[in-house]
């Protein structure tokens, strides 16, 4: 696989937990054990594409 084919699903896997993560947080609130989960979640995708 080419290496901007997987850094591409990458940011639209991105996009697509950090659009989760909003819909989350506006329904349970930011301090909720599910949205820092999802947060975490973005931070370890995020450092998958900056490699």
């Amino acid at each position: 696989m080419r290496e901007d084919t997987s850094n591409d699903i990458l940011l639209e896997y991105f996009e697509m937990k950090r659009e989760q993560l909003v819909r989350e947080a506006e329904k349970l609130g930011l301090s909720h054990p599910e949205i820092l989960k999802l947060s975490q979640e973005l931070d370890l995708i995020h450092c998958q594409i900056q490699k």
